[in-house]
């Protein structure tokens, strides 16, 4: 026989019957667990006396050991994120369907592959995928301004529980409101603590 590792070990069995049974190893039971490869014999003796015998080789085929990674959690401007489960296999199996050696992926998810080495041994592995949204902040379209409508509001509109970073024109600050006066490209990126938007 031959197998792939995770096979192991293989019920060798004797036949019942017998009177006694003699086993390479020198164990004396009708079956034996063979544990790894090499060449297995056994000899039995009937109640007459009478005796005989026979052999067997077991190969054992190591399986591929795949590794996806660990679980990830992106945001969503980083995806497609690429699964790779290794070079030099007859035939890969993704759970999203998939049957090339690399995945890319777009949304959260549970994904597992399934690959089968050219010796017929299988190995397999499971990732978790989170995508995170990121934030939307929103200051509206370019306006123009007589000077006397001034200060103007700039509110990007998203949560109070995230942090701002406005642009030097609107003097670096950190609020989620800025009053601004002057003829300038204002920005601001907002962050959720994991994931940024900027407008």
């Amino acid at each position: 026989q031959t197998v792939c590792d995770y096979s192991l070990p293989v019920n060798l069995n004797a036949g019942g019957g017998y009177a006694s049974y003699l086993w390479s190893d020198g164990s004396t039971s009708q079956a034996l667990s063979a544990t790894s490869a090499g060449s297995y014999s056994v000899t039995v003796t009937d109640a007459n006396g009478c005796t005989a015998g026979d052999n067997m080789t077991i190969n054992v085929n190591s399986s591929p050991v795949v590794d996806l990674g660990p679980d990830q959690t992106v945001c969503d401007y980083d995806v497609p994120v690429s699964l790779d489960a290794g070079v030099g296999m007859m035939s890969y199996s993704w759970s999203s369907g998939g049957s090339n050696q690399v995945e890319s992926v777009t949304s959260s998810g549970n994904y597992s592959v399934t690959v089968t080495n050219f010796d017929g041994c299988t190995g397999s592995d499971m990732m978790s995928l989170t995508v995170n949204p990121s934030p939307n902040p929103g200051l509206g379209s370019d306006i123009s301004v007589c000077d006397y409508n001034v200060p103007v509001t700039l509110d990007p509109g998203t949560s109070s529980t995230y942090s701002y970073t406005w642009n030097s024109a609107a003097g670096s600050a950190t609020s989620q409101q800025v009053d601004v006066s002057t003829s300038a490209y204002y920005a601001v990126t907002v962050s959720d603590g994991s994931c940024t938007g900027t407008d």
